[in-house]
C-alpha cells in the first residue's frame, strides 16, 4: 500500500465516522421529539377519555330524571 492510498484510506475512515456521528445525533434528537410528542398526544387523549365519560355520566342522569 502506497502512502497515498493509505492517507486516503484513512481520510475516508474518518469522513464516514463523522458522517455516522451526525447521523446518529439526528436519529436522537429525532427520537427526543417523537418521545415528547407521545406523551403529550397520551395526556390529550387521556383528557379526551375522561370527558367522554363525563358525558355519559351526564347522559346517563338525564335519562334518569326523565
Amino acid at each position: 500500500i502506497s502512502v497515498y492510498q493509505l492517507i486516503m484510506l484513512v481520510a475516508g475512515l474518518v469522513g464516514v465516522y463523522v458522517k455516522l456521528n451526525i447521523d446518529m445525533s439526528k436519529l436522537s434528537l429525532r427520537l427526543d421529539i417523537h418521545e415528547r410528542q407521545t406523551v403529550v398526544l397520551q395526556n390529550s387523549i387521556d383528557k379526551l377519555i375522561k370527558d367522554v365519560q363525563e358525558i355519559k355520566i351526564l347522559l346517563a342522569r338525564n335519562r334518569i330524571d326523565d
